[in-house]
């Protein structure tokens, strides 16, 4: 009788134990979704602002909040393909950020050849010049909203880089 006691009760703490085990994982797993959604709802209120006209001090304030998140993300989530996606567009919005500060600094014409405008230029292949500068300066001269067209067309580039790589972290998250 007493061996019969002694295997029920060791049966049930082994049935807990296993148990525990299964809630702690589910905890864990629960953390990570929640996180990456959290992660994902501020990256897509960075793409929110794109599309209306916010300015460049709201738009770096919202990428300071996303990096922050980010940075958070990955020091919990154990997928590290879906980390990459987070970094990756984090990182093309806040290139999007330094591209939005020389343009409105320096302009379209200095903006590729100096840094950031150099290498930002490489890394997401931006066309920036005419064949004809002497087109484009006339073109200038004439259209008051030039500079800030030049602009939206370049950030349009790294931001749907951005879009890119939120869109396929949120497919990670299931």
């Amino acid at each position: 009788m007493l061996e019969r006691l002694i295997l029920v009760a060791t049966f049930t703490i082994i049935c807990m134990l296993a148990a525990c085990g299964d809630s702690q994982e589910k905890i864990a797993a629960q953390k990570q979704k929640a996180i990456a959604n959290d992660t994902l709802k501020v990256l897509r209120k960075i793409e929110a602002a794109t599309q209306v006209e916010s300015s460049l001090s709201q738009y770096n304030q919202l990428v300071i909040d996303a990096k922050a998140q980010v940075n958070e993300a990955a020091s919990v989530l154990s997928s590290d393909e879906l980390k990459r996606e987070f970094e990756s567009s984090i990182e093309a919005y806040a290139d999007a950020g330094m591209a939005w500060n020389e343009l409105d600094t320096n302009g379209y014409f200095q903006f590729g050849f100096n840094e950031p405008g150099e290498s930002l230029k490489k890394k997401y292949n931006l066309k920036l010049y005419a064949k004809s500068l002497t087109g484009e300066a006339t073109e200038r001269m004439v259209n008051p909203n030039y500079e800030r067209e030049k602009r939206k067309e370049v950030l349009s580039i790294i931001w749907a880089v951005a879009k890119t790589h939120v869109d396929r972290a949120a497919s990670l998250i299931q």
